[in-house]
């Protein structure tokens, strides 16, 4: 795809964030299933949530999602890796909060397109 910019904003933009962002916010509540997590627990100060095994089990989820782009994309720098984690964690509180998975798609989306063009913009 590097030569066709179309293609490569369209796939690692657009269809690689959609994927990704489903296939965490289904492994986050299958995981909260499996392990009797209720994911519905309320929140703390209205920031945190208040049961401690929904916030290993985001950190848990989020740490996966960094080591899934430490070895597949080979991401090593430790800026973009605790980016990752903290937008990972985000996005799965976003997925608790609303219980849908469309702001967070959308989310993901608009964070790949925004290092993704400029990236095709310069050739990289």
């Amino acid at each position: 795809f590097a030569k066709n910019a179309f293609l490569t904003i369209l796939t690692f933009g657009i269809v690689i964030a959609s994927i990704e962002t489903r296939f965490l916010g289904n492994i986050y509540e299958a995981l909260a299933k499996v392990f009797n997590i209720n994911l519905d627990s309320g929140n703390v100060f209205g920031i945190f949530p208040r049961d401690g095994k929904v916030i290993a089990l985001t950190i848990i989820i989020s740490a996966l999602f960094v080591a899934y782009h430490f070895n597949a994309k080979g991401v090593t720098a430790n800026i973009p890796l605790l980016i990752t984690f903290i937008f990972a964690f985000a996005s799965l509180e976003m997925i608790r909060r609303t219980k849908e998975l469309e702001s967070p798609t959308l989310l993901h989306v608009f964070n790949n397109l925004l290092f993704i063009i400029p990236n095709v913009q310069r050739g990289g």
